[in-house]
Formats: structure tokens, C-alpha cells, sequence
């Protein structure tokens, strides 16, 4: 077997881990329409933009998905110097994602922190978890940024231990992703009363 398509056979890894995303992309549907049902019991325009808000949560993931596919998928093929910048949408979406899902960590934090429901059920040591599987995931990709720069030119065992960094960082940060959208799903009526309504206030 030659190199290259030693390279891209284990580069089948890093884009297999996609399917990944479909658990959260399915967990994101399900917020979305349990949504539906909880903003029709108020009113006001930050229940619809809370409804809207996992609809394009839930499209987004499926950008996401399809983005990261592709440009892993051409990572060493000819297209990729033909169409660099179709291949290149990752390197915007997945940045975008991971900020959304900032957001939504610091959203539980907040939740996690909130007095008005303490004797309902929460799950710190979830959400602990979570954060833990996602700073580990950044921390492998800074590095990777870090010390692995050029690694196209670079030889095999180089890309190897490049393909199996890259492969780790979508399981643990994918892993952390799922768990947070598992968490929100648990708590969503929770949520949004504690932070969206003013039932806390009353």
C-alpha cells in the first residue's frame, strides 16, 4: 500500500466521527419542538427568539455536519487545491459552533447557579463533565495549532500522529457537546423559566 493511500485510509477516521454529531443534532430537534410546547405558555417576543433559536441550532448542526464531512473527507485529494475555498467553510463554521456552544455552557453555569428551582433536579456533576470533555477538546486543538503546523509537508509517522490528534479531538469535543445539549434537554422547561420568564421574581 502506498502512502498516500495509507494516509487516506486512516483519515477515514477523523471524518467517521461526524456520526457523532447526530446524537446532538437528534438532542436539538428534541429541545426545538419541546420549545414549541413551552413558549405557548407565555408571551412575549424572547419566547419565539428562544424557539427560534434551537431551529437554528438545529439547521446549524446540520451545517456543521456536513461542512466538517466534506472538508475532511478532500483533506488529501486533488479537489482540495481546485476548490479551496468550498473546503475551507469548516475552518468558519466549526469556530461559530464552538462559540455557540460557550454560550450555552456559561447559559447552564447560570441555571446550574440559580436559587428559584434548588430543589428540582440538576446535574453539576454532568455539566462538570461536559466542560471538561470540551476544554480538554480545545486545549488538544490550540496545541495541534501549536506545534503541528505544516504537517502536510511533513512524513508519514507525522501525519499519522496528526490524523490521530485530530481524530481525538473530534471524539472528546463531540462528546462534551452531547453531554451539554443531554443536559439542557433535562432541565429545558427548567431553563427557561429560571432565565427567560419572571417566575423566579414573584
Amino acid at each position: 500500500m502506498s502512502v498516500a493511500k495509507l494516509v487516506k485510509y486512516l483519515n477515514k477516521n477523523v471524518y467517521f466521527t461526524n456520526l457523532l454529531l447526530i446524537p446532538s443534532l437528534i438532542t436539538s430537534i428534541t429541545i426545538y419542538k419541546d420549545s414549541l410546547h413551552i413558549s405557548g405558555q407565555h408571551e412575549g417576543i424572547q419566547d419565539e427568539l428562544y424557539t427560534y433559536f434551537w431551529l437554528f441550532l438545529t439547521c446549524y448542526i446540520v451545517i456543521v455536519i456536513l461542512a466538517s464531512t466534506i472538508h475532511h473527507f478532500f483533506m488529501f485529494s486533488d479537489i482540495r487545491e481546485k476548490y479551496p475555498r468550498i473546503l475551507k467553510i469548516d475552518l468558519i463554521t466549526a469556530p461559530i459552533f464552538g462559540l455557540i456552544l460557550l454560550g450555552l455552557t456559561i447559559l447552564y453555569g447560570r441555571f446550574l447557579l440559580g436559587k428559584c428551582f434548588e430543589s428540582e433536579n440538576k446535574y453539576p456533576q454532568m455539566y462538570i463533565s461536559s466542560v471538561i470533555f470540551m476544554s480538554v477538546g480545545l486545549l488538544i486543538w490550540i496545541l495541534k495549532r501549536i506545534f503541528m503546523k505544516g504537517w502536510k509537508e511533513r512524513g508519514l509517522l507525522y501525519k499519522i500522529k496528526y490524523l490521530e490528534a485530530h481524530t481525538f479531538f473530534h471524539y472528546i469535543s463531540y462528546t462534551g457537546v452531547m453531554m451539554m445539549l443531554f443536559l439542557i434537554m433535562f432541565e429545558n422547561k427548567l431553563i427557561y423559566e429560571t432565565l427567560f420568564t419572571d417566575l423566579c421574581d414573584k
